[in-house]
């Protein structure tokens, strides 16, 4: 009751549970946008995977699209060329095996050696029973309507952009080595996304 202890510090975090039930892409930048504040550069907003793993930078509060620290259980995984503020990476984070995603906004600690949108991935865990998981997802140009109306039709536009295919298969499981003192968990993701463009063609 002395002591009035309040932080400044802007933090989200996104379980399994929810990850899996936003019908949003997977990747931790199509996670991020929805934290209030956070934005993608590029307006590469994901509905519903169409973005596949594409990777685009996170701004927030007029921060730099290149300060963007990612870390798995605190220690960074990006890529140290260029400014090494944390944007470039070439690890494509397998979602079955995270346990949680936290999303820092704001007050970063001094560990950090640049601000901007800190990307925290917590990983899952073995135990002493077997668990499994399974996550799939499919969707293609059957599943989707359009606005492509008959005045556009007669102004030349014979296509809008529209899905071709998206898929995302997503086993994983972990269980004991040994009970008490060793466990395991993995996983497998084999996940893509095909899209149609209105206006592009075949060079004949």
């Amino acid at each position: 009751p002395l002591i009035d202890t309040q932080s400044v510090q802007q933090r989200k975090s996104l379980t399994s549970d929810v990850i899996d039930a936003i019908p949003t892409g997977r990747s931790f930048q199509a996670l991020s946008v929805l934290v209030p504040g956070v934005l993608s550069p590029l307006n590469n907003q994901d509905v519903g995977g169409t973005n596949g793993e594409r990777y685009q930078t996170l701004t927030v509060h007029g921060s730099r699209g290149d300060q963007m620290p990612l870390v798995m259980n605190g220690m960074p995984y990006n890529n140290m060329n260029n400014t090494g503020g944390g944007y470039n990476t070439t690890l494509v984070q397998n979602t079955g095996t995270v346990q949680e995603m936290t999303i820092t906004t704001s007050a970063l600690s001094a560990e950090w050696r640049s601000s901007g949108v800190l990307s925290n991935t917590i990983p899952k865990e073995g135990g002493n029973t077997f668990r499994g998981y399974f996550f799939g997802n499919f969707s293609n140009a059957s599943l989707q309507s359009d606005n492509l109306s008959d005045d556009l039709k007669k102004l030349g536009l014979l296509r809008v952009n529209s899905v071709k295919k998206i898929w995302d298969v997503n086993p994983a499981g972990g269980g004991p080595i040994v009970k008490d003192r060793l466990w395991w968990y993995g996983g497998f993701r084999y996940s893509g996304a095909q899209n149609y463009l209105a206006g592009m063609y075949e060079n004949l």
